[in-house]
């Protein structure tokens, strides 16, 4: 029986348990009894309880376990290998492409849960059958737009091309990496159909608006409020999304330094963010407060574990569990009954980076704005930081008053913004310049050819025509004056 590693990297001290190393802050567990090799990977875990997990491992070896086996099996599941695949993703990508991942493992989880009614579904018991039955199933069963599994009136007959396209890639991705790692043979997924939704399939989802609808919008945005006075104004934000064309999550992370008033432009790049925001404390919450910061020094954070924060049964407008975590004893002021909160983060747009030029109305909302400016955002919420109004149900109820029918998204005044451009006549390379598209096919998905674009370009050569009998005409009046001359003068020759 040894405890001895051949790497290394693994260190260890002398007053370790035989069998525990570390390698970059990573505890990990090997040991080999009568030939037999048992390795597990503990994590950055402290040291009191990479130590209970060696003994414990020591424990079940002496009494003839093997303590490994249990992770092996449980790492071999859909369910486990997805939490893993997600972890790994996590730092990479953005927080809303985590969520679009996290769905389409957990719509695969239920499906395996409920139809297949396995609840830890090894990974080489999913089939291309069983693969295919979940495209079919989720293409014919009826589900809620929102994700929820209770069903209400607002209920879609299946999921849309676009969505069963993205799952069925999304998966087909998780299993590849299963092969990689030599948990199975071949990807299920392979051969599933559930294509892409073609061009003109995705037109007919848009819904730009023409300039009468437009001013409609503007005109019933007037009336929709904001929850609170100090909020930006969602009248402000639809014309501002009407007159340059930028997307929402731009829109939210507009920042004052982003404006050049000497060129006129509004710069969309990649920068670092910081939000500070004032958030009001319940006066509930501030006996529990009082306790926890007692006697502690300003630097220490507020909640020392999850479990802390669970306990404390705090309620604050702090959504984001890590952001609650990160609160420090000195952002806490209980006179002012508030918590200013400080992040910094990088943001990039979704797009290409640019400059998009200010239209006259642009500029002098802008500069209505900039006069009584409370953040570093152009439109903040109402504790300073980012714009979080719920646009989609305001962009809602701004419709239905101002008679618009059809399924209208925040994202179709970009449609709108491409559309108004290419109907006033505008070169094709001009509204892409002006949208910050990297390929031209892009723009006329935004901008496309209308039959009437046609028709009023054709009859370019009806003046064209008309020019050239004009010219025509002339010209045989030209040729009988100078014939009538010629012969005039012969006549008087004879004489």
């Amino acid at each position: 029986m040894t405890g001895k590693s051949d790497n290394p990297i693994d260190k260890r001290q002398e007053d370790w348990p035989k069998c525990l190393y570390c390698r970059d802050g990573s505890f990990r567990y090997k040991r080999t009894v009568d030939g037999r090799k048992y390795s597990e990977v503990f994590g950055k875990i402290s040291y009191d309880e990479a130590v209970r997990r060696a003994k414990r491992f020591d424990f079940d070896i002496e009494d003839g376990k093997d303590p490994t086996t249990k992770k092996e099996t449980r790492s071999r599941t859909f369910q486990y290998f997805a939490e893993v695949w997600l972890k790994q993703k996590k730092g990479d990508i953005r927080d809303k492409s985590y969520a679009r991942y996290r769905a389409v493992t957990d719509n695969f989880i239920y499906y395996l849960e409920t139809v297949c009614g396995k609840a830890n579904c090894p990974l080489t018991e999913i089939t291309y059958a069983t693969a295919t039955d979940y495209i079919t199933c989720r293409r014919n069963s009826p589900l809620m737009p929102n994700g929820s599994r209770k069903f209400t009136r607002a209920i879609k007959e299946g999921a849309s091309k676009a969505t069963l396209h993205y799952e069925k890639e999304t998966l087909h991705r998780i299993f590849n990496e299963a092969i990689r790692r030599k948990l199975i043979d071949e990807n299920p997924f392979d051969n599933v159909k559930a294509d892409k939704p073609s061009r003109k399939e995705r037109a007919t989802k848009r819904h730009p608006l023409d300039l009468n609808e437009q001013l409609a919008l503007e005109q019933a945005s007037v009336t929709i409020q904001s929850p609170e006075t100090d909020d930006a104004k969602f009248s402000d934000i639809v014309h501002f999304l009407l007159r340059t064309g930028e997307r929402e999550n731009e829109m939210v992370h507009l920042e004052w330094t982003d404006i050049e008033w000497s060129l006129n432009v509004i710069h969309v790049r990649e920068k670092m963010v910081t939000e500070v925001r004032r958030v009001p404390i319940p006066s509930n919450a501030i006996p529990i407060l009082r306790k926890l910061i007692a006697n502690r020094v300003s630097d220490e954070r507020l909640f020392d574990s999850e479990e802390v924060l669970v306990s404390s049964g705090l309620h604050l407008d702090i959504r984001a569990k890590k952001d609650l975590l990160n609160i420090k004893i000195g952002e806490v002021d209980l006179e002012k009954k508030s918590i200013i909160t400080s992040i910094t983060f990088k943001w990039s747009p979704k797009g290409s980076e640019g400059d998009i030029p200010m239209c006259k109305s642009v500029r002098q909302l802008l500069r209505r704005l900039q006069i009584t400016r409370t953040s570093n955002f152009v439109f903040a919420h109402h504790d300073g930081g980012k714009c979080r109004l719920r646009l989609l149900d305001m962009l809602k109820k701004a419709q239905k008053l101002a008679g618009i029918k059809g399924r209208l998204r925040v994202h179709d005044t970009r449609h709108s913004f491409g559309f108004t451009l290419r109907d006033q006549g505008k070169p094709l390379e001009a509204i892409m310049g002006l949208m910050r598209h990297a390929d031209i096919r892009e723009t006329l998905e935004y901008a496309p050819y209308r039959e009437e674009e046609g028709r009023k370009a054709i009859e370019c050569f009806d003046a064209i025509d008309e020019s050239a009998k004009s010219a025509e005409g002339k010209k045989r009046e030209n040729l009988a004056g100078k014939q009538g001359h010629l012969a005039g003068i012969e006549r008087d020759e004879n004489l």
